[in-house]
C-alpha cells in the first residue's frame, strides 16, 4: 500500500498529506466523543448514573426542586400559600440519596423507553416524591406534611409537550445507531495519521503537523463542556430550565476534559518530538511575528480585512463572555507552555546524543544510501521516538483511568453495613418478626405477638416480616373473616394456631357482627381470624413501600402465610406501588447479593407458604427455605430439628419463640430473646444445619436483643440502642 503513496505526484503530496492528517486527527476525536457517549448516553445504566449525578449541580437541583413543588401544588392547590416552605423542603429532598435513587431508576426506564417504538411518552417522571416530601416536612410543619397528597409524580420533562426534547430525541436515536463507529475510529484515525506522515514531502514536518492537529482537536474537546453550557441557556426557555440544561450538559460532557487533555497531550508530544529533530526554530520569534500581524497594519488589503474581522470577533466575544474567553486564552497559553517544555526536554536529550554516538564501534554506526554517516541523527531519532512513545503512553493510561465512570459513593452500605453488600441473600441474617402485623399498638388487636407495628419494626431494624393474609369483609369498625372464600381446612389451621380459647373468642366477636353495614371483601392481614384484629394488606404494603423510598439501601424479605389467591395478592402489591421493587429474578442461577438488589432497586423478596402458583415472583417458601419447628412450650425444649422444607434448600428460617396459645407472653420473650439464648441457639443451629439463619424470627422483638444478635451473626460490631 505504501508503494502507491510513494507513486503520488509531488504536487499532490502536500495537500493529500494535510487532508489525511486532519481527517485522522478528527476521526480519533470523534472516536473519543462517541465512546464517551456510548458509556454515558446510549447505555441505560450510564445514562441513569449521570442523570443522578447531575443533581449535584445546583442549577439542576433548583429545577428539580421546582418541578417537585409544582407537582405537589397541582395535586393539592390549597397548599399554594405554603409554597415557600414546600420549595425549601423540595430542595432538601432533591439533595437526598433516596431522590437520586428514584431519578436513577426512572432515568434507566426512560432510556429504554426512549429507544423503543413507543418512546414518545413522558421522558422523565419521578414517582413517589410525596413520600420524601412528607418526611422532609414532618420535622418542620407536620400539619402541612399530613396534607401532601399520595402518589405525587414530578414531571421533569415530557416529549409530548417539549418540542426541543422531541428534536433532541430524534438526534439521540440516530446517533445511537452509529455509536459503533467509536471502536473503528480509534483504529482508522491513527492509520490515517500514519498515512499522512508517510506521504508528506518531509516526514519529520508531517509528524509535527500530525501532532499539531491532534493537539488542536484535543484543546477543542476541552472546550466543549464550557461552550455547550454557555449556549444551553440561549436555546432552552425558562428561568430555571436554561441553567438546568447547562448543568446537565456540564455533567454529561465532563469526561471530555480528560479525553481532551489526553489527546492534546499526545499531540504535543508528537509535535515536540518532530520539531526537535528539525532545524532550530525559535517559538518566541514566531509569537512576535503573529503579534506584529495584529499590532501593525498590513500593507495588503486582504490581510487588513482578515485582521479587522479577527479583531472584531475576538473583541466582541471578550466583551460578551469575558470569563469564557479568559478560559480559552489560559488554556491555549498553558498548552503552549507545555509544548515548549516538551520541546526543550527533547532538545536537551538530542544535545547529549553526539557524546554517545562517538563511543559506538564502527559496526553499530549507520550509513545512509549515499554513504554518509548519519548515526547521530539516527540515534537521536530513536531516542526521541522512545521518549515520545513513553510520554504518550503515560497520557493514554491517565486518560483511561480518569475516563472510567466512577462508582457513586454511598455512606449507608447495604442493610446498614458496607460489609454486607457483596454477600448473597443466603449469606446474610435478617432479623425477623413472627406475625409481624399482630402488634400491641394496633387498636382492637387481640393476642398480639409484637410490641410495635410494621412501620416501627422496619425503623428499628427488622428486615424480615412473617405475615398472614386472609379474605375479610368489613362490618362496622371490625372485619369478619370470609370463611367461605378461604381454602379448605383454613378453620382447622386457625384453631390449631389459636387454640380453642382463641377460636371461641373469635366466634363470639363474629356473632356480634350482625346487622352492621357490610363493606366489600378485601385482603387483610389477620392471625387466624380477622375478628381478633385486621389490617388492610394494601396499607401494610404501602408502609413498606414508603420505607423503601426513604431507605434506598435496605433489602426486606416477606414470608406470607397465605389463604388467598396469588392474583389478589399481586393486585394489592400493585395498588401499593410495591411491584416495581420486587425481585423477579431466578434463584436457579444463584441468589443475588444485597448490593446487586440495591443497584437494581428490586429490594423485596416475596415467598408464599402455600406454594400456590400463578405469580412468578411469589416463590414457594418451602422450596427455597428449610425451617425449624415453631410450637415450643419452653425455651429449654427448643432444638434445631428439621420441620418444613428440604434439607437441600439454601435459605434457613429459624423459628425462635415460646408458644403459649392464644396469648403470647413478653416474659417468655425476655428469656428467649436474651443475647446468650438467641445467639447460642442460632450458632448451634447454623452448625447443625450447615446454613446461616436467613430469617431469625421472634415474638416481641423489642424485648431482648434480636437486632444485636443478628448483627453479631453477620460479623458486624454492635450498634448503640436507638429506640425509645
Amino acid at each position: 500500500m505504501w508503494r502507491y503513496f510513494g507513486a503520488v505526484r509531488p504536487a499532490l503530496r502536500l495537500p493529500l498529506a494535510i487532508a489525511l492528517l486532519v481527517l485522522g486527527a478528527y476521526t480519533t476525536l470523534a472516536g473519543a466523543v462517541l465512546l464517551d457517549a456510548r458509556r454515558g448516553l446510549f447505555n441505560a445504566e450510564g445514562f441513569a448514573d449521570r442523570s443522578a449525578r447531575a443533581l449535584g449541580d445546583p442549577r439542576v437541583a433548583a429545577y428539580a426542586g421546582d418541578a417537585v413543588t409544582d407537582a405537589v401544588l397541582r395535586a393539592a392547590p390549597d397548599l399554594t400559600a405554603y409554597r415557600p416552605l414546600i420549595v425549601v423542603a423540595a430542595r432538601e429532598v432533591v439533595a437526598s440519596e433516596p431522590f437520586r435513587l428514584l431519578v436513577r431508576t426512572t432515568a434507566r426506564q426512560a432510556h429504554r423507553a426512549a429507544f423503543s417504538r413507543s418512546g414518545r411518552d413522558v421522558l422523565l417522571a419521578i414517582p413517589d416524591v410525596d413520600v420524601l416530601l412528607r418526611t422532609a416536612l414532618g420535622g418542620v410543619n407536620s400539619p402541612v406534611a399530613a396534607r401532601i397528597p399520595r402518589e405525587v409524580t414530578a414531571f421533569l420533562t415530557s416529549l409530548q409537550t417539549d418540542r426541543t426534547a422531541l428534536q433532541l430525541l430524534s438526534i439521540w436515536r440516530f446517533a445511537g445507531r452509529v455509536v459503533w463507529f467509536s471502536t473503528a475510529a480509534f483504529i482508522v484515525g491513527p492509520l490515517l495519521l500514519f498515512a499522512g506522515v508517510w506521504i508528506a514531502p518531509r516526514r519529520r514536518r508531517g509528524l509535527v503537523w500530525a501532532g499539531g492537529a491532534l493537539a488542536a482537536g484535543g484543546l477543542g474537546l476541552l472546550l466543549i463542556p464550557r461552550i455547550g453550557a454557555g449556549i444551553a441557556p440561549l436555546v432552552i426557555d425558562g428561568a430555571l430550565a436554561g441553567p438546568a440544561a447547562a448543568g446537565l450538559w456540564s455533567v454529561f460532557t465532563a469526561r471530555y476534559v480528560a479525553w481532551g487533555v489526553g489527546i492534546a497531550g499526545v499531540g504535543m508530544v508528537l509535535a515536540a518530538a518532530g520539531s526537535s529533530l528539525l532545524e532550530r526554530v525559535d517559538p518566541f520569534e514566531r509569537a512576535r511575528t503573529w503579534g506584529r500581524f495584529f499590532i501593525a497594519t498590513p500593507t495588503q488589503m486582504r490581510w487588513r480585512f482578515v485582521r479587522a474581522i479577527v479583531l472584531l470577533v475576538v473583541g466582541g466575544l471578550t466583551a460578551w463572555r469575558p470569563a469564557q474567553v479568559a478560559a480559552v486564552v489560559t488554556l491555549i497559553m498553558g498548552a503552549a507552555l507545555a509544548y515548549l517544555g516538551l520541546r526543550e526536554l527533547f532538545t536537551m536529550v538530542l544535545a547529549r546524543v553526539p557524546t554517545v554516538t562517538q563511543t559506538l564501534p564502527t559496526g553499530l554506526r549507520h550509513t545512509n544510501a549515499d554513504g554518509d554517516d548519519d548515526t547521530e541523527w539516527f540515534v537521536g531519532a530513536a531516542v526521541i521516538g522512545v521518549l515520545a512513545i513513553a510520554v504518550a503512553t503515560a497520557m493514554v493510561v491517565m486518560v483511561r483511568t480518569v475516563a472510567i465512570e466512577p462508582v457513586e459513593a454511598t455512606d449507608g452500605g447495604c442493610n446498614g453495613a458496607a460489609a454486607l453488600c457483596e454477600r448473597r441473600i443466603d449469606q446474610v441474617v435478617f432479623p425477623a418478626t413472627h406475625n409481624a402485623m399482630s402488634s400491641a399498638d394496633q387498636p382492637g388487636w387481640l393476642f398480639p405477638n409484637q410490641e410495635r407495628g410494621i412501620a416501627t419494626q422496619l425503623a428499628d431494624g427488622v428486615r424480615g416480616l412473617l405475615i398472614d393474609v386472609h379474605y375479610g369483609i368489613p362490618v362496622g369498625d371490625r372485619v369478619r373473616t370470609d370463611l367461605d372464600s378461604e381454602r379448605s381446612g383454613m378453620r382447622a389451621k386457625a384453631t390449631a394456631a389459636l387454640g380453642e380459647e382463641g377460636t371461641a373468642a373469635a366466634m363470639r366477636i363474629r356473632d356480634r357482627l350482625v346487622g352492621g353495614k357490610m363493606g366489600v371483601r378485601d385482603v387483610y392481614l389477620c392471625h387466624g381470624f380477622c375478628e381478633l384484629g385486621a389490617l388492610p394488606l394494601v396499607d401494610a404494603l404501602r408502609t413498606l413501600h414508603d420505607f423503601l423510598i426513604t431507605h434506598p439501601r435496605e433489602v426486606v424479605i416477606l414470608d406470607i402465610e397465605d389463604y388467598v389467591e396469588p392474583a389478589d395478592l399481586a393486585r394489592a402489591f400493585e395498588a401499593a406501588s410495591l411491584t416495581p421493587y420486587v425481585w423477579k429474578g431466578d434463584p436457579a442461577g444463584g441468589w443475588p447479593t444485597l448490593g446487586a438488589l440495591i443497584a437494581a432497586d428490586t429490594r423485596v423478596l416475596v415467598f408464599l407458604e402455600s406454594g400456590a402458583t400463578g405469580v412468578p415472583w411469589m416463590r414457594p417458601t418451602y422450596e427455597s427455605f428449610q425451617e425449624t419447628p415453631y410450637a415450643w412450650p419452653t425455651l429449654e425444649a427448643m432444638t434445631c430439628a428439621s420441620n418444613r422444607g428440604p434439607a437441600t434448600a439454601p435459605l434457613f428460617l429459624l423459628n425462635h419463640w415460646v408458644e403459649t396459645t392464644p396469648t403470647p407472653k413478653p416474659s417468655n420473650a425476655a428469656l428467649a430473646n436474651a443475647f446468650a439464648a438467641l445467639d447460642g441457639r442460632a450458632k448451634r443451629c447454623e452448625a447443625e444445619r450447615r446454613r446461616v439463619p436467613t430469617l431469625l424470627a421472634v415474638d416481641f422483638y423489642r424485648t431482648g436483643d434480636l437486632i444485636s444478635v443478628a448483627r453479631a451473626l453477620n460479623g458486624l460490631p454492635p450498634s448503640p440502642p436507638s429506640r425509645p
